[in-house]
């Protein structure tokens, strides 16, 4: 069972078993939705170029994508949220 699985599962138990406020339920209805926005991320790798070419100023970009290694340098493995709502 993944971590993601775990968490719906006890997200959705408390829900479930527990007479809630309305404080509750609004930390419920949030948490949901953080649950939901991790479920719905994307794995990538992240990329600094300006560091692979000992490089950096104001303008220095990093750029996130799927690909582990660019230009033979392995990118650091990360998690990305879409900025648009999840469904």
């Amino acid at each position: 069972m993944t971590q993601n699985e775990k968490d719906r599962f006890q997200l959705e138990s408390l829900r479930l078993f527990m007479e809630l406020n309305e404080t509750q339920k609004i930390l419920f209805e949030i948490a949901d939705r953080l649950l939901t926005e991790r479920e719905n991320a994307g794995v990538g790798y992240l990329h600094d170029p300006a560091n692979f070419l000992s490089y950096r100023d104001q303008h220095a970009t990093c750029f996130f994508n799927k690909q582990e290694s660019w230009n033979g340098v392995r990118g650091i493995k990360g998690v990305w949220i879409p900025v648009e709502e999840a469904e």
